[in-house]
């Protein structure tokens, strides 16, 4: 009777026991393993805590969104290549400090903020950042009332000119925020318009050669 040329051999002497019953299953433990590894250390944070507190909340508007929309407040912002531009549609009050938010989307810890510096009575402007490029944002204008400095009447005596030198120095770095606008910017988007809804459609004003009407504090 012949034999098979494979009989008694070792079961490691066969090929096809090393390709799928050891390497592919090995593949595969590794895939897994990596796969597992990179989804403990990258955690995405899909789901934001403070969600409906960041001007998110579809069809309702946040208490400072309803000041900006009681006023008809819209602005115009535009990216350049090294700047920010922020066109409004009426005055701004010029003790009114404006701050321009960047909220991604998911990952709540690539959020920042950038202070605008006012050019004009409706424009106000500020430097690009690279990282804003080429990503889709969610954009806030916050604006905060900066406190007025108090005046030392005189023959007012020393003591109380300390007292009201230091109340008045509290007053001047408090700062209370008084309405916001919002919009989205996309990859390809270097223009947008901000409102207090969000919406890229101006229901009646526009941003676009308006003349200034009454200041908005």
């Amino acid at each position: 009777m012949n034999q098979s040329p494979t009989s008694g051999m070792p079961w490691y002497r066969y090929p096809y026991v090393w390709l799928f019953l050891i390497i592919v299953p090995g593949l595969a433990l590794t895939g897994t393993a990596t796969l597992l590894y990179i989804a403990i250390t990258n955690t995405d944070s899909g789901v934001i805590e403070s969600y409906h507190q960041r001007g998110k909340s579809p069809g309702q508007a946040t208490p400072l969104e309803a000041v900006a929309a009681s006023r008809d407040l819209l602005a115009r912002l535009t990216l350049t290549p090294d700047k920010i531009i922020v066109t409004f549609n009426q005055r701004i009050d010029g003790m009114t400090a404006l701050t321009l938010l960047f909220r991604h989307p998911t990952l709540e810890k690539q959020d920042f903020s950038l202070p605008l510096t006012r050019i004009s009575e409706q424009q106000y402007t500020v430097a690009a950042p690279d990282n804003i490029r080429g990503n889709k944002w969610d954009l806030l204008i916050d604006a905060q009332m900066i406190g007025v400095q108090s005046i030392i009447p005189e023959g007012t005596s020393e003591a109380i000119s300390e007292t009201i030198s230091e109340t008045a120095s509290e007053k001047t770095s408090a700062t209370e925020k008084i309405w916001r606008i919002k919009g989205r910017l996309l990859q390809s988007e270097s223009s947008i318009l901000l409102s207090p809804t969000g919406s890229q459609e101006p229901s009646n004003q526009s941003t676009t050669g308006s003349q200034p009407t009454t200041d908005s504090g």
